[in-house]
């Protein structure tokens, strides 16, 4: 459904680079949406776009997917440039996953606090094809000079499998057999972030699935890290 929502800002004066080919995978990503998480649909429909034309589909919780999914739709636009070997990851959109009493609207999405996620994905799904690169699992960013994020403690996210999603909703598969590749986006913490900067990603995903900070995003939540390892006995 259409909106009014300023996404990007009106007062953003950004030099932009029209995308080659808008939406052309809005509907399949739209119909993915419908069929594997099946909750009530919002969508933020970009007004500026820049190399690719990007939405964020929201999909409110249900009985069956209690949490509620934020979604590109536009990052599959263009394909990654990723290494040999890795073709069948050239397609890619980003997720991420907020509980269920998180406020989603437009008009609560003018709060900064409320709509960094949406701002973020935004962000996050334009990194590859401006950076000439591409996302997998384990992937980490940063968030803008490493401060924490709004009312957050959260300084950077990294690339995981949504895993908490129903089976089958990770990959979308085309009319032409091309798939589209479905990465959760989780915010991780200042110590989560140097410990995979300095041991891998690996372990690191183990802990954050572990600890459940795979699931909905908790502004409040602690380190995943084991006393031990947080206070930097690696």
């Amino acid at each position: 459904m259409p909106n009014d929502f300023p996404f990007p800002p009106d007062d953003e004066e950004v030099e932009l680079r029209e995308p080659v080919n808008p939406a052309i995978h809005l509907e399949a990503i739209s119909a993915h949406l419908d069929r594997y998480l099946g909750g009530e649909r919002l969508d933020f429909h970009e007004r500026q776009s820049d190399l690719v034309h990007l939405d964020v589909l929201h999909v409110a919780s249900t009985p069956q997917v209690p949490f509620q999914t934020l979604a590109t739709s536009g990052m599959s636009e263009m394909p990654m440039n990723v290494p040999e070997g890795f073709e069948p990851f050239r397609l890619a959109e980003l997720v991420m996953i907020l509980p269920s009493e998180w406020p989603v609207s437009y008009e609560a999405f003018h709060d900064p606090k409320l709509r960094w996620p949406l701002e973020w994905l935004a962000i996050l799904a334009r990194i590859p094809h401006e950076k000439e690169s591409y996302f997998f699992e384990g992937h980490t960013i940063h968030s803008f000079d490493r401060q924490p994020i709004e009312n957050t403690p959260f300084t950077g996210f990294i690339i995981a499998l949504p895993l908490d999603h129903p089976e089958g909703f990770p990959v979308l598969r085309l009319a032409d057999g091309r798939p589209i590749n479905f990465w959760q986006v989780v915010p991780v913490l200042p110590d989560e972030m140097a410990y995979k900067l300095k041991h891998g990603s690996d372990e690191l995903l183990d802990m954050l699935g572990d600890s459940g900070a795979c699931g909905p995003i908790d502004i409040h939540r602690k380190s995943c890290l084991p006393k031990r390892k947080r206070f930097g006995i690696f």
